[in-house]
């Protein structure tokens, strides 16, 4: 009887001492220390027990790790800008077009380019030449100037072709001394043949002898 009874007691400490002992892991190798019923076993600040094997990356929302941050949202696509109106092109400026411009330098009853019979300019027929001169600026290129001398009908027409030759040369040797590019001088006579005027006036005679300069170039006519 002694001998049962010492059995009995040692029983009843055994499961004292099982009942105060911990509680184990439900299952092995587990971070945290769970219950039989499978929930975590919190300390009294209430926090998880973790068990040995504990490592930051097993660490759970459940024992108070943070949750994730959310992703930012991405920025809003910018509007699209429309591409401003491209400026209007400038008006093509004109293109230069082929002129022909025959100038005439007449003598005047006041006012004679050539005396009577000679074919030396006088200060008149210079400053007209100077007129012809100064238009030939306006061209964008000359391609020829071509000097005509004409005489009226006193004397011979062999004299008078002689002599237009020389007022043709006389104006072409006035324009050269001015600047004028030689190679672009043509001189030539006409003598009595081309009148433009009556040579039986003395008005008339003055007009018929006269010199023509035709300019042949290219020139912007802008309308």
């Amino acid at each position: 009887m002694k001998k049962t009874s010492a059995i009995s007691t040692l029983s009843a400490v055994a499961v004292v001492i099982a009942a105060m002992a911990p509680v184990s892991p439900a299952i092995s190798g587990c971070a945290y220390t769970v219950s039989s019923s499978g929930t975590n076993v919190r300390d009294s600040a209430g926090n998880c027990v973790r068990t040995s094997t504990w490592s930051k990356d097993q660490w759970t929302e459940a024992c108070g790790k943070p949750k994730p941050k959310a992703a930012p949202k991405p920025a809003p696509k910018p509007e699209p800008v429309a591409a401003p109106e491209p400026a209007p092109m400038p008006p093509a400026a004109p293109a230069p077009e082929p002129v022909k411009q025959t100038v005439t330098i007449a003598s005047t009853a006041g006012q004679a380019n050539f005396a009577v019979g000679s074919a030396r300019l006088t200060a008149a027929g210079r400053a007209a030449v100077d007129e012809v001169i100064e238009q030939l600026r306006g061209f964008d290129r000359v391609k020829s100037i071509i000097i005509t001398g004409h005489t009226d009908s006193t004397g011979s027409a062999a004299s008078n072709q002689k002599l237009s030759e020389r007022r043709a040369a006389a104006v072409r040797d006035y324009m050269i001394s001015r600047g004028v590019n030689p190679a672009l001088l043509t001189a030539i006579g006409a003598g009595e043949d081309q009148p433009i005027a009556d040579n039986s006036t003395k008005d008339g005679r003055a007009m018929n002898r006269r010199v023509e300069i035709e300019i042949e170039g290219v020139k912007t006519v802008i309308e």
